[in-house]
């Protein structure tokens, strides 16, 4: 009985101290639960914030129009902060009309307009903030794609989940979404000149009404942004429309989308994309205040 009794001490003292050599000491800690971030964006025209009830000034080449903004969309995606290391750590948001998680891919669709029928009509919400939580850490940066994941981008509006239900971003002519939406107007001696800019992918194929998920696109022009210095708790992203339309003529209409013009070109690459429809790493239509 002593013998029997001894062995099982010895086994359960061995046990124990393979445990330990493992970290799975009794007393380690709980891991700290995931923090929650609140990300802060704003529409400006410089360093004035703009939407239906404030006009963007001294916008275009030769800093003369007056923009009445009628429309500023835009979608973000895989939206990661940023930790001391340079590592990527992706956000999960909350899910709402705005916003969604899948998997790892979060989408989340940015409205800065306060007013329907192009900011003319009923009060509407707005989203200017996205929610949702992070690994408990310290985070310096963030990144995010400016854009419609593909997987995401070609399901039919009528059944797709918020925020991807939005007819007014939907761009039939490549069964997608308008990644940005941003029209505005000045007023030529009561006639309104239109100046739009959308942006979403183009030389799509494939796929069908069952199987949207499968339509690919040569050109994608979903930019990927990168703002290195973000306090999440403090800071606020600002899309500058000024910054975007700084080297455009806008005396005359102006209609916007990939490929379309040099001038569209110019527009495009500011956005962060280039003639090819992928990121050339230097957009300007971000930053951080």
């Amino acid at each position: 009985m002593r013998t029997t009794f001894a062995r099982q001490f010895n086994l359960l003292a061995a046990g124990t101290a393979v445990l330990l050599a493992a970290g799975c000491d009794p007393s380690d800690s709980v891991p700290a639960a995931p923090q929650n971030v609140t990300i802060n964006f704003q529409a400006k025209a410089g360093s004035t914030a703009i939407g239906c009830d404030t006009a963007a000034t001294a916008m275009g080449v030769t800093v003369d129009k007056t923009l009445q903004i009628n429309d500023f969309r835009f979608y973000v995606s895989m939206i990661s902060l940023i930790d001391a290391g340079g590592n990527r750590v992706p956000v999960t948001l909350d899910e709402n009309a705005w916003q969604m998680q899948h998997g790892d891919h979060s989408i989340a669709l940015m409205d800065f307009t306060n007013k329907d029928s192009a900011c003319s009509g009923a009060a509407k919400a707005m989203h200017t903030a996205i929610t949702g939580t992070v690994p408990a850490g310290t985070y310096s940066g963030i990144e995010f794609e400016l854009g419609v994941p593909e997987g995401h981008n070609h399901s039919s509006v009528a059944t797709a989940e918020a925020p991807l239900d939005v007819l007014a971003m939907n761009w039939s002519w490549q069964s997608g979404r308008k990644f940005v939406k941003l029209e505005s107007s000045w007023d030529n001696a009561g006639t309104p000149v239109n100046q739009t800019f959308h942006l979403g992918s183009t030389g799509c194929t494939g796929g069908d009404a069952a199987h949207p998920e499968s339509v690919t696109c040569t050109s994608p022009y979903r930019p990927k942004v990168t703002l290195s210095s973000f306090d999440v708790a403090g800071d606020v992203i600002v899309a500058d429309y000024k910054t975007l339309l700084a080297s455009t003529d806008l005396s005359t209409g102006l209609m916007c989308m990939p490929g379309a013009s040099a001038a569209c070109q110019g527009i495009t690459a500011i956005a962060g994309a280039d003639a090819s429809g992928f990121s050339n790493g230097t957009q300007a239509f971000f930053r951080v205040e």
